[in-house]
């Protein structure tokens, strides 16, 4: 695959001592040099890099200021002799099974931005309209594990990718990028952004008029509306839209994707906490990452211990309130239990991170997420569909149920969620619900729906815990019906789109 680009811009050629990349005459004056390991860093980026407190951002990078631009990687030529066109080409492979052109006209140097971190490249050069080229020169850029990158009139861009995982991968690099806004792109950002690829863009903001990508109609446009003025629970609160954007990165097609809210930062922030704690990756690095945006236009200093949704420990205690022993397997089974499928998620590790050995999380102990749609339920119960789900309103009528069945492959203790949202947050889930385990009443959490964060507003749907249970081996039935009575109409049950499972001891389940 060859990229075209003509850059009016900087270049410079240095010397190496690499066998050619073709048999063209080689000619003398486009000898070129060895750079070596480069950073495309500046000097206050790699300053926080380095630091071993992740929290000690400069006091430079207050959130007012773009200091978030990487600098270029400047390749030079030293020979006094002019010549005028250049054409150069950089590659991944040795063998430039696919590379990049840059034509350069009547400038010295060349700038490159966007490159990866801790990749080998190589380039060439050959004169532009001959057969005269150079040898093939290579260096590396350095392994630094924050890829940010130029993109014109896009505060706070970078790549997820890149970073390593607990178990010896590493991220994918091109894959999924992170941003502010891009409603004031420039026609030169839409074209750096083309150079990476986009195929998909996600808009989390609540506040959003847009119907298609700032990038052009070709662009698949998501907007999952991420509600921004909740902070007590505001990874709880957007349980829906997190749902519906971490299942956009199940489909390979919808790759390379970018995903931003206004800033890029907080609601930008959760999804990017998700995905790379999905992937394995160390908290320290997660948290690096989110405290970067500090060098972008983010109008205010964020902290990991700040209030409201500059607080990244609400969403830390609330995914690793989920079963699991490793964030990775916390996030997982948080995950599973807003409606994610193990399908889903596993897919989502496989497209993104690169393995020695295959990934297993979870082994023995993933969560069972029964959609509605599989539930049986009485009579008088009606579905009803909501962006893709299924629920039910067991709101009407007393003792209305539904159930579903499922087999473990051995006895294990277990916690029942039950995905929902609420008809009167001041009720009791024990005076809505009750709930069976085969013929055995468990004991349903006595907690308000305001208490287990679900919500009144139509469509916002929580996973919240109901009951902890003790599963036999083989097949079970666990029935939830609706207890409310009619002198407590107001706060009679609610709208159930799931049941989750989530075995705390190993045992593989499935629903029969």
């Amino acid at each position: 695959m060859k990229n075209s680009k003509l850059l009016i811009i900087i270049f410079t050629l240095l010397a190496s001592s690499c066998s050619p990349s073709s048999t063209k005459q080689v000619d003398d004056r486009l000898t070129l040099a060895k750079l070596g390991e480069v950073s495309f860093h500046t000097e206050l980026q790699q300053l926080y890099i380095d630091d071993e407190d992740v929290e000690n951002v400069p006091s430079q990078a207050n959130g007012l200021t773009e200091l978030s631009i990487p600098d270029p990687i400047k390749l030079t030529r030293e020979s006094s002799e002019e010549i005028k066109n250049y054409v150069v080409k950089i590659s991944e492979s040795e063998k430039f099974k696919t590379y990049d052109e840059y034509e350069v006209s009547g400038k010295e140097e060349l700038e490159l931005y966007n490159l990866k971190v801790g990749t080998k490249y190589y380039w060439t050069v050959q004169e532009k309209d001959n057969e005269l080229t150079s040898s093939v020169a290579t260096f590396r850029t350095s392994d630094d594990g924050i890829r940010n990158l130029y993109i014109d009139k896009v505060t706070n861009s970078r790549d997820i990718g890149g970073k390593h995982t607990k178990t010896g991968g590493i991220v994918k690099q091109g894959n999924i990028f992170r941003t502010a806004n891009a409603d004031n792109i420039s026609q030169k950002g839409i074209e750096q952004f083309k150079e990476l690829g986009i195929k998909t863009e996600i808009d989390l903001r609540d506040s959003n008029s847009r119907k298609v990508s700032p990038l052009g109609q070709d662009i698949n446009y998501f907007a999952y509306q991420m509600y921004y003025n909740d902070y007590s629970n505001y990874l709880e609160r957007n349980c829906e839209a997190v749902r519906r954007t971490i299942q956009e990165f199940a489909y390979e097609e919808n790759y390379p994707i970018f995903y931003h809210c206004r800033i890029g930062t907080d609601r930008t922030g959760i999804i990017t906490y998700l995905l790379l704690g999905l992937f394995g990756v160390d908290e320290e690095d997660i948290y690096r990452d989110y405290l970067f945006s500090n060098f972008g236009v983010i109008e205010d200093v964020r902290t990991l211990h700040g209030s409201g949704v500059n607080n990244v420990q609400l969403y830390y205690e609330a995914i690793n309130a989920f079963p699991g022993s490793t964030l990775q397997e916390h996030v997982y089974n948080f995950l599973l239990s807003i409606g994610v499928s193990s399908f889903d998620l596993d897919e989502i590790i496989r497209i993104n991170v690169s393995e020695k050995e295959k990934i297993k999380v979870l082994e023995n102990k993933r969560a069972l997420f029964v959609n509605g749609n599989k539930f049986a339920h009485s009579e008088s119960v009606t579905s009803n569909i909501y962006n893709g789900l299924t629920y039910y309103p067991l709101s009407e009528k007393l003792n209305e149920f539904v159930s579903i069945d499922i087999e473990s492959s051995k006895a294990c203790d277990a916690d029942i969620y039950v995905y929902l949202y609420s008809n009167n947050l001041t009720f009791k889930a024990s005076s809505a619900y009750s709930l069976k385990l085969n013929e055995t009443e468990l004991e349903v959490s006595n907690k308000t729906f305001q208490d287990l964060h679900c919500r009144s507003t139509a469509g916002i749907y929580v996973a919240a815990k109901f009951a902890e249970a003790k599963l036999p081996q083989g097949n079970s039935k666990i029935t939830l019906t609706n207890i409310s009575s009619t002198e407590n109409s107001t706060g009679k049950g609610g709208n159930i789109a799931g049941i989750i499972v989530i075995p705390k001891t190993e045992s593989n389940l499935k629903t029969n």
